[in-house]
């Protein structure tokens, strides 16, 4: 780590002589630049890094009668990233406000070194954007800022950036590294969604897919537009992607993945042919050979068919138990091989083979003590969930 070496060490020690300096002589002159040098430069060690400290520091040089433009530029910035990173919640409304004075502060600046800022002030509402984004996903709605205390929602500040980004020269943007609209766009769907206004976060997505420069592949913007209109997965969810799986029938990478998550949601859904539908072509591909899968790839929709298969409404039961059969043959180390046991030990039962039904219970009971499968069914047995239990009764 950086402070056991000799020049963290030094900087730890410099830090501390600082920080009396600036107790000693807080009206000095020279008190806003020692705390601009403790703060950014000299306060990397985690061991000396105090982050409460730190913004009162900060606070204290801003409102120095001697603190230089630049260097009140420079101490908002680091003010504002130190709350907004913050491991708690950080303040909004004074975050806004400290955002509101960096801004300020820029625009205060001599014409001649203006421009060295320029990427602070153009992303003056994209930190504003993150900032009420971070407030609006805090779990519980009565710790969220009110919107009048927020002044607009983030989805406003995001089309602000835009705007701004747009209206300078493709050269300007260039040289100071500005955030494109590839990766905007995605950020402010998210926000439009978080606000109820899924038709234009799915509107969004759709115009991200047309960008030139956009890297994010065909179906996932696909996937993003759908879950936009229907953040639960349901119909409208389904037959959005439907409608898409139908568009690019011929492009087989977008159409499997299309295929692989219409099977998936089917399935947790409880509509098992369609699930069925979707899924088993693919399986059936990486089975002959004709692509190649993962290891995780494969066994995700041998879990999901073999499920279709052994339900209520399909129940092709003999489908259902090669599945399961090929999960523990084929992933004998997989989080899932309690389930199979279990899902076998019910089908064989259904089937009137008492038993086979009693061998993968045992099976399951004795390799699998600890899973919620075994607990279920010592309850079911009258032994209780404590896998000694089975062990006690077992013997004569």
């Amino acid at each position: 780590m950086v402070i056991n070496t000799p020049k963290g060490q030094a900087a730890r020690y410099w830090y501390k002589r600082l920080l009396d300096v600036i107790d000693q002589y807080p009206d000095d002159p020279e008190t806003p630049s020692a705390i601009l040098e403790a703060v950014v430069f000299l306060g990397a060690p985690a061991d000396i890094y105090d982050r409460s400290l730190t913004q009162r520091l900060l606070r204290q040089a801003i409102e120095h009668p001697y603190v230089k433009p630049s260097e009140k530029v420079i101490m908002l910035d680091r003010l504002v990233k130190n709350d907004t990173l913050s491991p708690n919640r950080p303040n909004v409304r004074q975050t806004l406000d400290d955002i509101e004075a960096l801004a300020e502060a820029i625009d205060n600046l001599p014409d001649d070194i203006r421009h060295r800022y320029d990427y602070m002030r153009y992303t003056i509402p994209l930190r504003k954007a993150r900032l009420i984004s971070l407030d609006e996903s805090k779990r519980d709605p009565a710790e969220q800022l009110s919107p009048r205390m927020l002044g607009q929602p983030a989805s406003a500040y995001y089309r602000q950036y835009l705007d701004l980004y747009n209206d300078l020269p493709p050269a300007v943007r260039e040289r100071l590294g500005l955030p494109s609209e590839p990766y905007i766009f995605p950020q402010l769907a998210r926000a439009l969604v978080a606000e109820g206004k899924g038709e234009e976060a799915a509107a969004l997505y759709r115009e991200l897919r047309k960008h030139p420069a956009n890297n994010m592949p065909v179906w996932g913007t696909i996937l993003l537009e759908a879950q936009a209109l229907d953040p639960d997965h349901g119909e409208v969810y389904l037959a959005t992607l439907e409608r898409y799986a139908q568009q690019y029938k011929d492009d087989p990478k977008v159409y499997r993945r299309l295929a692989h998550e219409l099977g998936f949601w089917s399935g947790i859904h409880g509509d098992a042919e369609q699930c069925i539908y979707w899924l088993q072509p693919l399986l059936d591909s990486i089975e002959d050979g004709t692509r190649s899968a993962s290891r995780n790839g494969r066994l995700g929709l041998l879990q999901s068919l073999a499920q279709a298969y052994g339900s209520s409404r399909v129940r092709e039961y003999d489908k259902a138990i090669e599945y399961y059969q090929t999960i523990i043959s084929d992933y004998p180390d997989a989080l899932w091989i309690p389930v199979a046991l279990n899902e076998l030990a019910r089908i064989y039962e259904l089937l009137g083979d008492s038993d086979a039904a009693a061998v993968y219970r045992q099976q399951l009971l004795e390799r699998y003590p600890e899973s919620n499968q075994a607990r279920e069914l010592r309850k079911k047995q009258g032994v209780g969930s404590n896998p000694q239990n089975h062990q006690q009764r077992k013997e004569p």
